[in-house]
């Protein structure tokens, strides 16, 4: 957290690094700035380059800056068409600061943000001062190079889009617009947004270092291609021809400055876009000359009167021919029927010729002589002798044929039968072609499955999966088996019954959820009776654990060593995921038995939450800040109330003396309830809590669970923001705003969490109870009980704290010697600051083993990520112990 600490008489005032801005004037950009600056949580005091010029307001200022811990001085120049007339001005007074910061042994952290395009200002129509202000910019540029070598250099080269405004950067281009001229200064252009400016320029100012020099860019575009599209739409939205303008702006001299620069460039291709809209929202009333006269109107009412009869006359023709066609028709059909009758009357005389003839023909064959009767008499013996050679080749003919056509249909029959049973043959492999297939892509999904963990989501979504994408999959795999036996589908089957079960864990962790939501409200309820709702839930819970134990059984049966090597390792990772569920059910399920009957007896059960402040180590945990008390009878809770330890120290009247490492290392003299949590084992500190918490309220707590600030913040996700004191709590300002707060407000906001405790919805009581068990199952939370039953369940769980001794493996024979080895590190912060949260580590452990001996060699490598060497953060001091075996 930026700033530090000023120690008072009476009180500690922290002091917010400031950033100062020096500008020429205010305007629409260092507007955006401002805001930017304010979004980032920093703290803006502006500078106006004038007020520097009266002496004593002048002294005034320096005073305030050097007095002031001063983030950056921020000097935004360039954006204005009479840049820095007063340029060596602006340099005294930077070097003046300057000096002042150096004799009192301090850095003046200078970061130029320049404009080195065009000014955001209006363009005078003399074209000779754009001449001057590239002129002066490379001046000032060259100047601040020289004399600020370690200052952060940031230019501008860029046409940013910060609102559809004319006045702003394209007046370059259009400030001859009313002369209908445009300006090409025949150049380069660079384009960007604001977004992308900003998320630029935030990881530069942020992250730059003494010295940098940085050039923001975006997208490239060639000055006369732009001006080209900008007179094409000036063109056509206002009707007007708009000339060109060529300006030499650049020298002919090379700037190697540029060169020493970072570009940094972000490409942004709507330079179209966003030129089209900006013309598009260009006043109109600069147009007023580009109206219809009324004689051009008058032209186009002549134009349209002459279109008309023309169009008449076509129309005209084209009805008047089809009626002629019509009447040649009818003449063509009567010309026919003439050439018809013709044609008949001249048949019937060439019948009657013919007819004549033939008489004639067979008068004369009546005279043959009777001598060709004999002759007929020979040729119808040989005729008949003929006729039976043909009668006898026929019938062997007939009969060749016929064994011909019984061949040809047995070879069709054999055709057809050979075709179905290729055609069943080719559906059949088309089938298992489509089952292996649709099995290698479900198995593959359901590695995904594996992979990500689907059974997060709803458990309608992998139903309408079962139901409509892999049916014909099912289908087939049910029928299959009937068919070919279980034993030559194990595989596929076992997939399928997995995915079917996840799809039942899916709906059972739903049920579960919805469970688990009416018992809470039925505890919190002042007129309930949460008995049935325990059982329910315990049964549900039951449920969901031997669910989880079948699905275990099925992923043993599946073999990983036929898988690929990444499908074999995402199988084995879910494998060891679902044991790790599997052990944590059943921990979860053993405790909440014994617990609801616990919670559930008539007499007064009393539950304490320890809230410890993880960014000061303790051996159990973290700096005991506060504790919440919680109150039950019959498994109602009657109430809660938040407790400062502070507070209940002073309550206190009994006393306990302090450990001789507390007396050491603390100078404590006597034990206190906020460093009672400093025993590695819980279920000692445990104890000593119990009697700190009997001694100031009067209670005797029956279970206590300790939660480490990082955990609470875990807990927070899905209720951020929280509103603690009028000050919003979010997930990226958590430490800072608390640790602002009175030295890490756990107290306030303990109120504020356990009040939005009691209005959570269903996923989010979920989420935080899935948080807590993991917190258990990591040691992140640790839980104490008065009562042997629930004590000797924790211990099975290993949620008591305790310190365990390594048990020999059942492996080892009874008469076989065995040796346990371990190592244990444990710190305690004796600085008296929160610097744990900026604390990393690098742990290097080689062992060696002898014969009688287990050599350990250990080398920790800490690092301190803090910014100050003052409070809350500072230099790490820790004590650092050791558990080894005995």
């Amino acid at each position: 957290m930026l700033g530090k600490k000023q120690y008072l008489s009476s009180e500690l005032i922290e002091e917010k690094a400031v950033v100062f801005f020096l500008i020429e004037e205010e305007n629409f950009f260092t507007r955006q700035l401002f805001s930017f600056f304010q979004n980032s949580g920093m703290d803006l005091r502006i500078l106006l380059l004038n007020s520097f010029a009266d002496p004593a307001e002048a002294l005034k200022q320096y005073q305030v800056i050097k007095k002031t811990e001063v983030y950056k001085l921020v000097v935004v120049a360039g954006f204005k068409h009479n840049f820095l007339e007063k340029a060596d001005f602006l340099l005294e007074i930077l070097q003046a600061l300057e000096r002042a910061f150096v004799e009192e042994g301090r850095i003046l952290p200078v970061f130029f943000l320049l404009n080195y395009s065009n000014s955001l200002s209006p363009i005078n129509f003399q074209l000779s001062d754009y001449k001057e202000f590239w002129s002066r910019q490379r001046l000032f540029l060259n100047t601040i190079l020289k004399k600020f070598p370690l200052a952060q250099i940031c230019l501008l080269e860029d046409f940013i889009d910060l609102e559809f405004n004319l006045s702003l950067k394209f007046n370059l281009f259009f400030s001859l617009f009313r002369e209908q001229l445009l300006i090409d200064d025949q150049g380069e252009c660079f384009w960007q947004t604001k977004e992308d400016f900003f998320e630029n320029f935030k990881k530069i100012f942020f992250q730059s270092k003494p010295g940098d020099k940085l050039l923001i860019r975006g997208k490239k575009t060639q000055s006369a291609n732009f001006i080209l599209n900008a007179q094409d739409l000036c063109g056509r939205y206002f009707l007007e021809d708009f000339g060109i303008l060529k300006l030499f702006s650049k020298s002919d001299e090379k700037n190697p400055l540029l060169a020493d620069f970072i570009k940094i460039y972000h490409s942004n291709n709507s330079t179209i876009k966003v030129l089209d809209q900006k013309i598009r929202q260009l006043p109109l009333s600069l147009n007023k000359n580009f109206l219809l006269k009324k004689s051009d109107s008058q032209a186009l009412k002549e134009q349209e009167t002459m279109v008309i009869p023309l169009l008449d006359i076509d129309s005209q023709k084209e009805v008047k021919e089809p009626e002629k066609v019509v009447n040649k028709s009818l003449e063509s059909k009567e010309l026919l029927g003439l050439e018809e009758e013709e044609a008949i009357k001249e048949n019937k005389i060439a019948k009657k010729e013919l007819s004549k003839q033939l008489e004639k023909e067979n008068s004369n064959k009546r005279k043959i002589d009777k001598s060709i009767d004999i002759d007929k008499k020979l040729q119808e013996i040989f005729r008949s002798e003929q006729k039976e050679r043909q009668e006898e080749r026929f019938n062997k003919n007939l009969k060749g044929a016929q064994k011909i056509i019984k061949k040809s249909q047995y070879r069709r029959l054999s055709f057809y039968l050979g075709a179905f049973l290729l055609s069943i043959g080719s559906l059949v492999l088309i089938l298992f072609l489509n089952f292996y297939i649709t099995q290698k892509i479900f198995e593959k999904n359901l590695l995904v499955i594996f992979q990500h963990g689907v059974e997060q989501e709803k458990a309608m979504q992998a139903a309408s999966l079962n139901d409509k994408k892999y049916s014909f999959f099912k289908w087939q795999l049910v029928n299959y088996q009937k068919i070919l036996g279980d034993d030559f589908l194990s595989t596929p089957n076992n997939y399928w019954q997995i995915f079917e079960h996840i799809g039942q864990g899916q709906q059972l962790a739903e049920d579960l959820e919805d469970h688990s939501f009416n018992l809470y409200h039925e505890i919190l309820a002042n007129d309930s009776n949460p008995e049935a709702e325990w059982s329910n839930f315990l049964l549900k819970k039951k449920e969901f654990f031997q669910h989880k134990q079948e699905l275990s059984r099925l992923l043993e049966q599946l073999n990983p060593d036929i898988l690929p090597d990444e499908q074999a390792k995402i199988l084995m990772e879910y494998k060891s995921r679902v044991l790790k569920e599997i052990r944590m059910e059943q921990r979860t399920l053993a405790f909440l038995q014994v617990f609801s009957d616990y919670l559930l007896s008539p007499a007064r059960s009393n539950i304490v939450v320890l809230i410890q402040d993880s960014s000061e180590l303790r051996s159990s945990g973290g700096f005991l800040s506060a504790l919440v008390s919680m109150s039950f009878e019959n498994g109602r809770l009657l109430n809660w109330q938040v407790h400062d330890v502070a507070d209940l120290d002073q309550r206190i009247y009994g006393d306990k003396e302090a450990g001789d490492e507390l007396k050491n290392l603390l100078l404590a003299d006597r034990l206190l309830l906020r460093d009672a949590n400093w025993p590695a084992d819980f279920a000692k500190s445990g104890a000593d809590i119990a009697w700190f918490i009997e001694q100031s309220l009067s209670l005797r707590p029956d279970l206590i669970l300790s939660i480490n600030s990082k955990e609470l913040y875990a807990f927070s996700n899905p209720l951020f923001p929280i509103v603690v004191n009028n000050f919003e709590i979010k997930q990226n300002n958590f430490f800072e705003e608390l640790l602002r707060q009175k030295n890490l407000n756990f107290y306030d906001f303990g109120k504020e969490f356990f009040t939005r405790l009691s209005k959570v919805s269903k996923t989010e009581l979920a989420y935080i109870f899935r948080e807590l068990l993991l917190a258990l199952e990591n040691r992140e939370a640790l839980l104490y009980a008065n009562d042997d039953q629930l004590t000797a369940v924790l211990k099975n769980n290993l949620w008591s704290g305790e310190l365990l001794k390594t048990p020999c493996p059942s492996d080892f024979a009874v008469n076989e010697i065995c040796f346990t080895d371990g190592i244990y590190q444990l710190e305690n912060n004796v600085g008296l600051n929160k610097v744990n949260r900026l604390i990393s580590q690098r742990i290097d452990h080689s062992l060696g083993i002898g014969e009688n001996f287990i050599r350990h060699k250990r080398i920790i490598n800490f690092e301190n990520k803090s910014r100050q060497n003052f409070w809350p953060e500072g230099n790490y001091q820790t004590y650092l112990k050791f558990y080894l075996p005995s």
